[in-house]
């Protein structure tokens, strides 16, 4: 594998735990209709999302694609700052029509 597709694929796996992080913890849930959209509530704490990365990051998981637990946190508010979303963008937009 190419450096660059090396680089897209841990960018990729990074995210990937970033946001099964935030699902296992309630902080982001998937639209009932469109499982690929997440939403959060109005006023999106991912504190319990910290602490389930430092927690999992200090017993060993994810040294491979995070060099420090700064930079797990750092993906995860990242994701909140995309995805703070409490309505579905396609289901608001197929219920506007």
């Amino acid at each position: 594998m190419g450096y660059w597709k090396s680089v897209l694929a841990d960018n990729e796996a990074r995210r990937s735990i970033a946001m099964s992080i935030m699902l296992s913890t309630g902080v982001f849930r998937s639209c009932e209709y469109h499982g690929d959209v997440f939403l959060a509530d109005e006023f999106v704490d991912p504190q319990p999302a910290y602490m389930r990365a430092a927690w999992r990051f200090k017993h060993g998981e994810f040294h491979d694609l995070f060099e420090s637990q700064k930079e797990l946190t750092d993906e995860i508010q990242e994701l909140v700052t995309e995805f703070s979303w409490d309505e579905c963008p396609i289901c608001w937009k197929i219920n506007r029509d």
